[in-house]
């Protein structure tokens, strides 16, 4: 079974196929409207993956579309800025 890597710290993280099923859920209720929800699958991800830009970009259009315009302004900056 494949892993995901932090290639900088050289620690094991979750399984790639547990990482891919999480965006994977998150984006569905992104989809569904259900934001809250969604947002805490993507806040999963970016505690095992801080670098990234998809689950950064995902809480930020989610946040947006909860009209939390600050927070996903930040959010946007993080995954513009990873």
């Amino acid at each position: 079974m494949q892993t995901a890597i932090d290639t900088e710290r050289k620690t094991e993280k979750f399984p790639i196929e547990e990482i891919n099923l999480v965006y994977e859920r998150g984006i569905f209720l992104f989809s569904s409207g259900k934001y809250e929800e969604a947002i805490v699958y993507f806040d999963k991800i970016i505690k095992t993956r801080p670098a990234s830009k998809i689950a950064f970009a995902f809480k930020g259009l989610a946040l947006q579309r909860l009209k939390r315009g600050n927070e996903a302004v930040q959010c946007y900056e993080k995954a513009l800025l990873n």
